[in-house]
């Protein structure tokens, strides 16, 4: 069966900017904003025969990232 193992592949380019604070030694809160500058997605099967492929546009981001030591 062609399709029992596929092969996904994405290419994007991705901009990131991060700030930081160390809480203390232990515990670090960083806020992330950025864009994935669009890309796109393409889908083989296990004969490397493509099966689709999907351009997508740019997408903005943003997030929390709370890091914690033991």
């Amino acid at each position: 069966d062609p399709l029992a193992t596929p092969a996904q592949t994405s290419t994007s380019l991705v901009l990131r900017l991060r700030v930081g604070w160390n809480i203390t030694p232990q515990i670090s809160l960083h806020a992330l904003a950025g864009a994935a500058l669009g890309g796109e997605v393409k889908l083989d099967d296990s004969n490397g025969n493509r099966l689709a492929k999907e351009d997508y546009d740019p997408a903005p981001y943003l997030g929390l990232r709370l890091v914690v030591g033991f």
